[in-house]
Parts: structure tokens; sequence; C-alpha cells
């Protein structure tokens, strides 16, 4: 099965997935910050994760923000 889809319309879905990808690992970020879950993103020491973690916010946010900026 072949979809088609207009270059605007891909650019949206791209660009709503980044942010939800963002928010997750925000999410991630605030509930590994307050203790509230035990489990590591990517890494055990927790110090360790939210570096981690954080650097991947920053890219995520550098690439939606290219996305943002850039016409469809």
């Amino acid at each position: 099965m072949k979809i088609e889809a207009s270059v605007e319309t891909v650019h949206t879905i791209v660009v709503a997935d980044l942010k939800e990808i963002m928010d997750d690992m925000m999410d991630s970020f605030n509930a590994r910050t307050k203790g509230d879950i035990e489990f590591a993103v990517f890494d055990d020491d927790r110090d360790t994760d939210l570096k981690e973690i954080q650097k991947h916010i920053d890219a995520l946010d550098l690439i939606v923000r290219y996305y943002d900026e850039v016409p469809s």
C-alpha cells in the first residue's frame, strides 16, 4: 500500500512527532529530578542520566526550532 502526502503534511507530522518526543524527555527529566521514577533512561547514575536527558532535550529543541523556521 502506498500513501501519498504533500511536503507540508509530512513537515507537520515530523515537527509534531519531534515535539512529542521532546515533551516525553522533559517529563522523564522532571520525574527523574524529583525522584519520582527510579528507572534510568540512559544511565543508572542519576546525575549522569539527567545530563544525558538534558543533552537530548537540547538537541530536540534545536531541531524543532529549525523545522519551525523552515517553510514547509
